[in-house]
């Protein structure tokens, strides 16, 4: 599908006067060539096999970024967009929902979009006895990974508030509302702490931001939740409701604080050229969950630093889209909350910039596209 994609985009030349390589594509490629010059001096060029993996990962990724910006062109194009990802996490969120709950047709329905990894679907076995999942990060919906299941929904979620607020009709409304509901929910079903948190605090956000100018509402639940404030403390620290997105089980849990120290005693000891197998096979085949520490580590030390320049040069133009109060209700603004708490996300997974996230390149050009769009309306 890709190199169909790329075959259009290169065919036909309307496309081809669209199609730009702008700086975030070319610094990208930059890092790629860097990554693999750093492999081959760390030796693990071809255990790594990094040519397969450049071009199932990293093509697929520039692909999807030059043609969501070819094609996302009006206002009704990038609506379209959204609704595609919309769909894709309505579906994912479903069957996450069914597999959290043990359901046989869930895990069927999932292992149809590709295989998982084995300790996986011995975790996925062992639970199979159970009433639900609670506790156990295991739903992975169509996603072969629970984390980028989670990720997905919890990015992909935010985008429903472009149709709740811009729909011309009731109806769009409450649809694109459920939307948001059922993706919320299934965040939680997966046990993932960061993608739901995350999700759930930008939904306050846009609440509020939304709906404030409709006092009795705002004031009433700022009420309700000071008198429910104490049963909220106890509710969010029970074990037996949240599972691993409880208060009481974040603070027991120092998985992440030992690969985040582990992490930086291999960058000491392997500053140059980093090492993304060497410190996998010293950590129990677990990468490091940090998008800083997995720069540094995959990319060596130049491709580390250049990837990690990328990824504040992308933040930072989704924050000036955030705080800019004329973009409020438009689709740049909710792309790029989109875009942030996936970003935010790579602190705590491997799923980021360094492991060519198609998703967070789609979302970056569907937000540059749509500012572009509505700068040009607003100069006309």
């Amino acid at each position: 599908m890709v190199l169909l994609m790329l075959a259009v985009l290169i065919l036909f030349k309307t496309n081809r006067r669209k199609l730009k390589f702008d700086s975030y594509v070319i610094q990208y490629i930059m890092f790629i060539i860097l990554m693999g010059i750093a492999l081959v001096f760390n030796g693990e060029f071809e255990r790594f096999m990094f040519i397969k993996y450049a071009l199932a990962y990293y093509l697929v990724a520039i692909i999807a970024y030059c043609a969501t910006g070819v094609y996302a062109d009006t206002p009704v194009k990038i609506r379209m967009i959204e609704n595609t990802l919309l769909i894709i996490m309505a579906a994912t969120s479903v069957i996450t929902i069914m597999q959290y709950f043990n359901n046989p047709t869930g895990w069927l329905i999932g292992s149809m979009f590709g295989d998982i990894n084995e300790v996986h679907q011995e975790w996925i076995d062992e639970a199979q006895n159970m009433d639900n999942l609670t506790g156990r990060s295991l739903a992975y919906g169509i996603m072969s990974f629970s984390f980028t299941n989670a990720m997905y929904i919890s990015a992909v979620g935010i985008l429903a508030f472009d149709g709740i607020i811009n729909s011309n009709t009731l109806f769009k409304k409450i649809f694109y509302t459920i939307l948001a509901v059922l993706g919320l929910v299934a965040c939680f079903m997966t046990q993932q702490r960061s993608a739901f948190y995350f999700m759930l605090v930008a939904f306050i956000v846009l609440t509020y931001i939304h709906f404030k100018h409709k006092l009795i509402l705002f004031f009433g639940l700022i009420v309700l939740l000071l008198i429910c404030s104490q049963p909220l403390d106890l509710l969010l620290s029970d074990d037996s409701f949240m599972g691993r997105l409880s208060l009481q089980t974040m603070g027991e849990d120092n998985t992440r604080e030992r690969l985040l120290r582990n992490g930086l005693i291999f960058i000491a000891n392997n500053t140059m050229w980093g090492g993304p197998l060497a410190y996998m096979n010293a950590n129990a085949d677990l990468p490091p969950h940090n998008f800083i520490l997995n720069a540094l580590i995959y990319g060596g030390l130049l491709g580390g630093i250049l990837l990690i320049v990328l990824f504040i040069k992308i933040f930072l133009k989704a924050i000036r889209v955030v705080f800019n109060k004329y973009k409020r209700s438009s689709s740049s603004f909710f792309c790029a909350i989109a875009l942030i708490c996936f970003l935010l996300q790579g602190m705590f997974h491997n799923e980021s910039l360094v492991t060519g996230s198609t998703l967070l390149f789609v979302l970056l050009s569907l937000m540059q596209a749509s500012d572009k769009l509505e700068r040009n309306q607003n100069s006309v």
